[in-house]
Formats: structure tokens, C-alpha cells, sequence
């Protein structure tokens, strides 16, 4: 599930897509992977969009991946450590 608010569009208009983020997701893992200072680097999935953001973390900046995907095709991503 989604860690972070970026993570998920918001489209206060539509009372689905209202339902879908306040249901979808964990934003209070995130704001715990947002304190440790290991983490630099972060990637995703579930909700079928692929997106790249930098997260304000404590220690850092995050670069944070989704991974995109559609149902007949995989994708993935390439992160640089």
C-alpha cells in the first residue's frame, strides 16, 4: 500500500476516488521510514501509475519510485545507490 502522500492522486470531486485515498494506505509507516536515516531510497506499487518524487525525510532526501504496471505488461524501475 502506499507510505506516502504523493504516492496517491487526490481528486476531492469524486467520492470514489475520495474513498480510495482515505482508505489506501499507510501513510504512518511512511512517516516512520521518513525518520531513519538509512533510508535514501524508497519504491512502490499497487496502484498501477508509475511516478518518481523526492520525499522530505529527516536525514535526507528520498528519492521515492512507483512502479508502474498494467495487467498484460510489467514494468519496473532502475535505482542508483
Amino acid at each position: 500500500m502506499p507510505i506516502f502522500p504523493q504516492y496517491l492522486p487526490y481528486h476531492p470531486e469524486r467520492e470514489y476516488r475520495s474513498l480510495l485515498r482515505t482508505y489506501l494506505d499507510n501513510f504512518t509507516f511512511g512517516e516512520s521510514m521518513r525518520r531513519q536515516p538509512k533510508v535514501t531510497h524508497v519504491a512502490g506499487g499497487h496502484i498501477h501509475r508509475p511516478g518518481r518524487w523526492v520525499v522530505a525525510g529527516e536525514c535526507g532526501p528520498i528519492d521515492f519510485r512507483l512502479v508502474g504496471s498494467q495487467f498484460a505488461a510489467s514494468q519496473g524501475v532502475v535505482l542508483e545507490l
